[in-house]
């Protein structure tokens, strides 16, 4: 696991639901998208 701060701007931590302060993860999909969501208790999480 990567830690460290990021810069996301408003208008898609709003459209994302994230919060100044929220634990993010991030995926890369094959077609060179990348996905960033808040991070869900381990128990939260859907299997991909």
């Amino acid at each position: 696991m990567v830690t460290g701060p990021v810069t996301i701007s408003k208008v898609d931590r709003k459209a994302a639901g994230i919060r100044p302060g929220d634990r993010v993860v991030s995926r890369a999909l094959p077609n060179g998208t990348v996905v960033i969501e808040r991070a869900r208790p381990a128990g939260l999480v859907p299997p991909l």
